[in-house]
């Protein structure tokens, strides 16, 4: 869930809004390729983000005395 959010869908929305604007071309492989080795590394940048936050993130609980 967390991914998609901040990861996927934002990324997602971006790449269809340079589609929408003819800005790439999703119908030649060439540029389908670049296109998906492109936004593969920014992903993997904005995983490694959302696993370090929650990493700095301590899980509540019950104290038990």
């Amino acid at each position: 869930m967390e991914f998609n959010t901040h990861v996927n869908y934002p990324i997602k929305r971006a790449l269809n809004a340079m589609v929408n604007e003819d800005l790439i071309n999703m119908d030649d492989d060439m540029n389908k390729f670049c296109v998906s080795w492109f936004t593969s590394g920014i992903a993997d940048i904005g995983i490694q983000q959302v696993i370090s936050s929650w990493n700095n993130h301590a899980i509540p609980s019950k104290c038990l005395l």
